[in-house]
């Protein structure tokens, strides 16, 4: 760009601050929308992959649920006896399966919010559930009421008055056990539906008991073996199933299916939050091409002199197609910053893992750049077309 052209540039926008602040406003605001959008199903789509990464991809975890109206015992849930028969199976390492309770929960005389959840030695190794003190849940706790609690148990029961949590009882509907374990912060994730933060672990054997066997087995989670594939033993796994209940409704899970969906899906995630991005950019454009309509028609008398004094319909384009490329660019840019900022907020604030992508930047800034020569290129053309007689007659 000629640096001629640029002072007329700048001062044909600058003669209209008010006008021109509103049209990059509009680009600024659908760059920003690509920008944070894209960024952030991306984000989002590789913070559930590393999550189910770090669970492991040698897990697999079944539900059992029986079918509608199916009152027959033992439909929809696994019997003891039958998560002990999951051990033979070739490639399984630890069986883990658990049952919720619904029983209240007290401390100090005080209600705890927590979930009751039955589970088995093997449950802290599958889960990956870590310790901040005590241990956890062995075979010899299989007749015994002791306890392991979650962050978020441990800390309610700290604002309760209970401390040291370690070693405290709590009444778990009519009993009183000891905890003897209390775990750090449990990150969710998609594999394992309970939330260990704010479950109260007992041994299963105990719960079963307590409950009178009321309290069925509907979920079992295993760890394969190293050296053997996930899908191979899920197979062998539901095949056993089927022959032990043929009219449950059953449904597994695995991270390295769930990690192909969510990779299969990105791409259909990203096309749709872009479009909706771009709609808002469009939305932008045409404001450009409507703020430079006004202006061709405000400015016909300045056109017909410039003509008149020798500039050509050439020239005349190029002054419209530049104002319009100028106010894209300079809203693109402050759209990319702004997208950009968004982006690190959400992801904080979703507790996301974080890293700068520049494709989105770069999309965002492209179609911006597009954007300005599209909706511009028309009222270019129009104000190179004006007769310089006619415009020269037209009043200022």
């Amino acid at each position: 760009m000629k640096l001629g052209l640029c002072a007329q540039v700048g001062a044909n926008l600058w003669s209209t601050k008010m006008r021109s602040l509103l049209a990059l406003l509009g680009v600024l605001i659908g760059t920003a929308a690509v920008v944070a959008l894209i960024s952030s199903g991306e984000l989002a789509t590789r913070t559930a992959i590393e999550q189910l990464r770090r669970m492991g991809t040698d897990l697999i975890s079944v539900s059992v649920y029986g079918l509608r109206g199916d009152h027959s015992a033992q439909s929809g849930s696994v019997s003891s006896q039958e998560v002990l028969g999951f051990s033979n199976i070739l490639g399984v390492k630890w069986v883990a399966p658990s049952a919720q309770w619904p029983v209240s929960v007290m401390a100090s005389g005080r209600s705890v919010d927590a979930s009751v959840l039955g589970v088995t030695p093997a449950w802290a190794h599958v889960a990956r559930f870590e310790l901040e003190a005590g241990r956890f849940l062995t075979g010899m706790d299989a007749q015994r009421l002791h306890c392991v609690v979650g962050a978020e148990v441990s800390e309610n029961m700290r604002q309760a008055g209970v401390f040291p949590v370690l070693g405290a009882w709590v009444q778990v509907g009519n009993q009183h056990c000891q905890i003897v374990g209390v775990g750090r912060r449990w990150p969710s994730n998609f594999f394992i539906m309970a939330n260990l933060n704010r479950s109260l672990m007992l041994p299963l054997t105990m719960v079963q008991s307590l409950s009178n066997a009321s309290v069925e087995i509907h979920d079992v989670a295993f760890k394969v073996m190293a050296g053997y594939a996930t899908q191979v033993v899920q197979n062998q796994l539901e095949s056993r199933l089927k022959q032990w209940k043929p009219k449950a409704q059953i449904y597994f899970k695995n991270p390295e299916a769930l990690i192909e969906q969510v990779t299969q899906q990105r791409q259909t995630l990203t096309i749709l939050l872009g479009v909706i991005g771009g709609i808002s950019l469009l939305v932008g454009g045409v404001g450009i091409m409507n703020i430079m309509l006004v202006a061709l028609a405000e400015r016909k008398h300045e056109i017909g002199l410039r003509m008149a004094l020798g500039a050509t319909q050439r020239d005349i384009r190029q002054l419209f197609l530049a104002e319009a490329v100028v106010l894209t660019v300079a809203g693109g840019v402050l759209g990319i910053l702004i997208g950009s900022l968004g982006v690190v907020v959400i992801a904080w604030i979703s507790a996301w893992y974080y890293t700068f992508l520049v494709i989105p930047v770069v999309i965002g800034f492209i179609v911006s750049c597009l954007v300005g020569v599209f909706f511009g290129f028309y009222p270019a053309y129009r104000a190179s077309l004006l007769e310089p007689i006619v415009a020269l007659r037209s009043g200022y």
